[in-house]
């Protein structure tokens, strides 16, 4: 079995030859920045590893905010609700501090 890199290429041997697959891929995202430094967004992306296998359509659903602290830094906090092809129990709560330096 090969081992799957972060980038999208497979380390070890080839399962498949370049070109005998089609993935696809597309997001779209909304925010507004009030006057109170909160940032509202939503999202929706979707991703086909292989539309010629089954099973491998994701789409991800995201609820959030962001909050800046000040001009050097924010916290965002995200719901992500996962649905693929075949359901698991992985949505997910998100927080992230970011900082510019």
């Amino acid at each position: 079995m090969p081992v799957y890199g972060g980038c999208g290429g497979i380390i070890g041997y080839d399962t498949k030859q370049p070109g005998t697959y089609h993935k696809s891929g597309a997001w779209v995202i909304a925010s507004y920045k009030t006057k109170y430094n909160i940032e509202p967004v939503v999202k929706f992306d979707t991703y086909d590893s292989d539309h010629a296998a089954r099973y491998t359509r994701v789409n991800n659903y995201t609820l959030g905010f962001n909050y800046y602290v000040n001009d050097y830094s924010r916290i965002q906090f995200n719901y992500v609700t996962v649905r693929e092809s075949r359901e698991f129990l992985n949505d997910m709560i998100m927080i992230q501090v970011q900082a510019k330096f």
